[in-house]
């Protein structure tokens, strides 16, 4: 546990310094969110029109923009500590960019329309528009935040995921 967490700091501080491949972090993480979708349809959850909970968004919101891009009607992010800054959103939604047509795939909307949407996403956060007007209210993002203590109603969420928690859940 305590190695997960030294490793997950280390790549934080390399994401601060700008010392890591932003463009490769955004494809890892896009890979992340295709094996979401996958489990997501495997269990019978359409993305589309879904209400989603995304823990520990990191740095680099790239699940939740992913799941606005497939069509979520809503996705609440809930992390720690507040990481993602808008100079990084930016680059994320640029890197987007040449993940639309995966996204498409995987979510069943057309490639136009993922394309609109990206294009629309990127310019309005270039412009530095917040993250929740840019997605028209879709991706909340909640920093810092307890994810076991929020003001969402009971049954008001289709599917939690996370792409990376292990350093955050103590041991038994």
């Amino acid at each position: 546990e305590q190695g997960t967490q030294i490793g997950a700091a280390r790549v934080h501080a390399r994401i601060e310094l700008r010392s890591v491949d932003m463009g490769a972090l955004c494809d890892l993480q896009v890979a992340d969110w295709q094996a979401i979708m996958v489990r997501m349809r495997a269990c019978g959850i359409e993305v589309a029109g879904a209400r989603i909970v995304e823990l520990g968004t990191g740095a680099c919101p790239t699940v939740p923009l992913c799941m606005y891009l497939a069509g979520a009607a809503k996705v609440f992010t809930f992390d720690r500590e507040r990481r993602a800054d808008q100079q990084l959103i930016c680059e994320l939604a640029d890197r987007l960019q040449t993940h639309v047509a995966l996204i498409a795939r995987e979510s069943g909307r057309t490639l136009s329309d993922v394309e609109g949407y990206q294009g629309a996403l990127s310019h309005a956060v270039g412009r530095g528009v917040s993250l929740m007007i840019a997605t028209d209210n879709v991706v909340d993002y909640r920093a810092p935040a307890d994810a076991s203590s929020t003001s969402l109603a009971e049954a008001s969420v289709d599917v939690i995921v996370s792409r990376s928690q292990l350093e955050h859940v103590p041991p038994p």
